[in-house]
C-alpha cells in the first residue's frame, strides 16, 4: 500500500508480528459501526493487484482487533470493477456495497492476528470475478474503528477453498506476489 493510498484515520503502525513488520491500523475512537459500507469514506486504504479475467477468487484478510475486542474486528472491502459470476457489479468502490470482514472466533474470543474472509456465520464466501483481466484497485475502509490489518489474500487457487491460517493467535506470513 503506498503512502498516498491511506485516507483517515489509518495509519501505519510498526509491529513485529505483521507482514513485514508493520500494519495499517484504524485506531479505536469509540465511533460506531459502519454498515453497509459508504460511497465515499473519509477512512480508507487503497491497493492494487493483478487478476485475471472470469477467474473467482477468495478474499482472504489476515486482521487483528486492537485489544483483542468485538468492536474492533471489522472492515469493508471494495473493488472498482469486481463482478460476481454472473457477471452482476460486485462490492463496488463508489457505492454503499462490500464485503463485510469479521474477525470470530468459533470460541467467541479473539486472539492476535487471525484469517477471516467474507463469509458469514458458516456460509460459503462470494467469490469475486474481474471482466478484464489486468491491474484492479481494492479498497479497505471502516466498518470498526480498531481494526488492523497486515495481509491480503485473492486466491483463485491454493487459498480457494481453504483457510491460509488460523482465526486467532495466527503467525503466516505470506510473501508478497
Amino acid at each position: 500500500v503506498a503512502a498516498g493510498s491511506v485516507a483517515g484515520n489509518w495509519q501505519w503502525m510498526a509491529d513485529n508480528s505483521a507482514a513485514g513488520r508493520q500494519a495499517l491500523w484504524n485506531p479505536d475512537r469509540g465511533q460506531p459501526k459502519i454498515s453497509p459500507p459508504l460511497a465515499a469514506p473519509d477512512n480508507y486504504f487503497e491497493t492494487t493487484f493483478s487478476a485475471m479475467a472470469g477467474t473467482g477468487y477468495h478474499l482472504w484478510l489476515r486482521l487483528r482487533a486492537q485489544g483483542n475486542s468485538t468492536t474492533n474486528n471489522s472492515v469493508s472491502v471494495q473493488f472498482d470493477d469486481a463482478i460476481d459470476q454472473f457477471g452482476t457489479p460486485l462490492y463496488r468502490i463508489g457505492s454503499a456495497q462490500g464485503a463485510e470482514i469479521v474477525l470470530s472466533d468459533p470460541s467467541g474470543t479473539l486472539g492476535n492476528w487471525g484469517w477471516e474472509d467474507n463469509g458469514f456465520a458458516g456460509a460459503p464466501a462470494t467469490l469475486v470475478y474481474f471482466s478484464s483481466s489486468g491491474q484492479h484497485r481494492l479498497r479497505i475502509q471502516q466498518r470498526s474503528d480498531g481494526a488492523i490489518v497486515d495481509q491480503i489474500i485473492l486466491s483463485p487457487d491454493a487459498f480457494l477453498t481453504s483457510v491460509p491460517g488460523g482465526t486467532k493467535n495466527d503467525a503466516t506470513i505470506y510473501g508478497s506476489t
